[in-house]
């Protein structure tokens, strides 16, 4: 088994049931957001996986999972380390339409979410 590999809390979409790992992408930031990937790894991934203690969560919960989103020169030295690498569930998802902005909006009254 890969580094990495299936040691995060797997959900499904509740759009199309997809197997999928929430993560946070720059919690230092404040452009970080919660970002949904794809629960298995990818040979065309480039969103690198790491578990980060640093980012504040309720003391019992699992400790959140970073995502970093790799720029294409880093792909490869991150395989080279033994990396496994996800794709964004926003890019697979056959509902991703949905849930673009504006759209969240409208779904959200309905009561509805990923």
């Amino acid at each position: 088994m890969t580094r990495a590999q299936n040691v995060y809390r797997i959900v499904n979409c509740r759009s199309c049931s997809a197997r999928v790992i929430w993560t946070v992408t720059n919690p230092e930031l404040k452009s970080g957001h919660p970002m949904m990937v794809d629960a298995d790894p990818h040979p065309n991934g480039n969103i690198l996986l790491a578990r980060d203690p640093s980012i504040a969560h309720k003391p019992g919960e699992p400790v959140p999972v970073r995502a970093t989103v790799m720029r294409p020169g880093q792909i490869a030295g991150a395989r080279a380390d033994g990396n496994v690498l996800y794709r964004s569930h926003f890019a697979t998802c056959p509902h991703a339409d949905q849930w673009r902005k504006g759209n969240a909006a409208r779904h959200a009254k309905k009561g509805g979410r990923r």
